[in-house]
């Protein structure tokens, strides 16, 4: 009866093409807010979005697929010292360049957690409503993002201090 014929095999590549446009369109806007004069409405660097992420400042969380760090837990089981610290080296590398306890020098410091960056702070930003947006590195765009910005970074919904 009614219906496209033949268009199923050609629908991939136009697909892959709008989401290209659609990360080429979200990381321009997201250019554009870090030119402004003001710093517009953008954040960028783990630190200045996590924290525009927990007082619920982000409209669209921008991260690259390319991001491949652990948030590490650190805990001295001694005295009860604790620290969380991001990385992208194995946890059990990281746990031995660590040494011992800041605080109390009396015991090599363990890991007591990790999560995925990207799980953590999309589950963030889901809490708060806010966008979350995935960028391939495949484009241009993409591996600019990823190179000056460290794979994260977000559109606000209001300026923070």
């Amino acid at each position: 009866m009614y219906g496209i014929r033949g268009g199923g095999a050609s629908a991939g590549p136009l697909l892959r093409d709008f989401g290209l446009m659609e990360e080429k369109d979200i990381i321009n806007r997201f250019m554009r807010e870090v030119g402004k004069p003001d710093g517009g409405l953008a954040a960028y660097g783990e630190q200045q979005v996590r924290d525009a992420l927990q007082i619920g400042a982000v409209d669209m969380l921008i991260m690259s697929e390319k991001l491949r760090k652990v948030r590490l837990t650190m805990k001295c089981e001694a005295c009860g010292w604790t620290k969380e610290e991001t990385t992208a080296e194995a946890p059990i590398e990281f746990e031995k360049r660590y040494g011992p306890c800041p605080n109390c020098k009396v015991q090599e410091v363990a890991i007591d957690g990790e999560t995925d960056m990207v799980e953590e702070l999309s589950a963030i930003a889901e809490s708060m409503n806010s966008k979350i947006k995935i960028i391939s590195g495949g484009s241009d765009e993409g591996e600019l993002f990823f190179k000056a910005f460290g794979g994260v970074g977000a559109i606000l919904r209001f300026r923070v201090g």
